[in-house]
């Protein structure tokens, strides 16, 4: 496949880790092979690294903490204008496992780089990241992960993903360790009441305040300043409890409960965070200074002719430090054309 659309690769219909479905498209390159027991992907993209030319190309791999200018007007500029953008892409290639029908196993690699062109090592599928940036001079931004699901006594799903940011292998177990970890795991279960069916999902998800950041800014985990990999960004968690009655197969209600933790990310701390993680220092997760955002949510969904969806949502916000008011309800309608979840 190519051309420019979003591409998810995990087992979260919420949010994954590494590629999530809440980014805008990108321009990419998709390939899939399989059979009954193995899936192979590989993609390749192009990202919008939101890192004006004004930068000059010599503090581009610089360590942010010794930049000797403050360049955080220009993301203003560049926002508020068609200002040039240095290049940045993304590769991505996982192996799915199936030993049996129930059973899925997943393992990936996923690099972010910029500036240059598309290193010839990248572009070849079956070529391991980890060995490809390391003899290029550690200079891209690695993540590895894993991820499973299970199916069992036909009603009940669990998954789990690993993130890996940064792995240096020859020190995983050492007290000052190089392993930066997000983690999600997540549980639904299929059952009747009163002859209706219902799904109900459970997920928790951890993001160290260290992942998805890098020395390097053309190696942010960004696309169009949106995360990469799961929505909150780095230095949160987030726990998610739903419950949908399928009514019929073209109509369901959905009650959804979603609360939300945000570390301080503000430039002044993510800089000194930045510069402790690569001194190996400990960051403390969430402590007393976090935002939060609180959801309880009621959504109808029904389809009203072959391509048309309907949406209606009522929600509660119960907040902290994000909008300009902490306590609110919204009402959400839309109209689906030819599009369905």
């Amino acid at each position: 496949y190519f051309g420019r659309f979003k591409t998810t690769f995990g087992p979260s219909s919420n949010s994954n880790l590494s590629l999530s479905q809440n980014i805008p498209p990108i321009d990419q390159f998709l390939l899939k092979v399989k059979n009954e027991k193995i899936i192979f992907s590989y993609l390749i993209g192009s990202l919008d690294s939101n890192v004006p030319k004004k930068i000059p190309e010599d503090s581009i791999y610089i360590d942010r903490w010794l930049w000797k200018e403050d360049y955080s007007f220009l993301s203003n500029e560049l926002l508020n204008s068609r200002s040039q953008e240095y290049n940045k892409y993304v590769a991505y290639h996982r192996i799915d496992i199936i030993p049996k029908e129930n059973i899925r196993i997943g393992f990936y690699e996923q690099v972010i780089f910029g500036v240059r062109n598309i290193p010839i090592y990248y572009m070849i599928p079956v070529l391991p990241f980890w060995s490809s940036q390391h003899q290029s001079g550690d200079l891209d931004n690695l993540i590895i992960g894993f991820d499973f699901d299970y199916i069992f006594k036909k009603s009940n799903r669990l998954y789990i993903s690993l993130l890996i940011d940064e792995w240096a292998p020859y020190s995983t177990f050492d007290k000052d360790e190089r392993n930066w970890f997000a983690y999600q795991i997540g549980f639904s279960k299929y059952f009747k009441i009163f002859k209706k069916d219902f799904l109900a999902k459970f997920e928790y998800t951890r993001i160290d305040p260290r992942v998805y950041n890098h020395r390097f800014i053309i190696n942010e985990a960004t696309h169009h300043s949106y995360n990469l990999g799961y929505w909150s960004g780095t230095h949160s968690d987030d726990i998610s409890l739903n419950l949908i009655t399928i009514l019929n197969t073209n109509r369901f209600i959905k009650l959804n409960y979603e609360f939300t933790r945000f570390g301080n990310n503000s430039l002044f701390e993510n800089i000194n965070n930045l510069q402790s993680q690569y001194s190996n220092q400990k960051i403390e997760f969430l402590n007393d200074d976090y935002n939060y955002r609180g959801i309880v949510s009621l959504i109808f969904t029904t389809q009203i002719k072959k391509i048309f969806y309907l949406d209606i949502q009522l929600s509660n916000y119960n907040t902290k430090g994000l909008y300009y008011k902490d306590d609110f309800n919204d009402v959400n309608i839309n109209l689906r054309y030819n599009i369905s979840k």
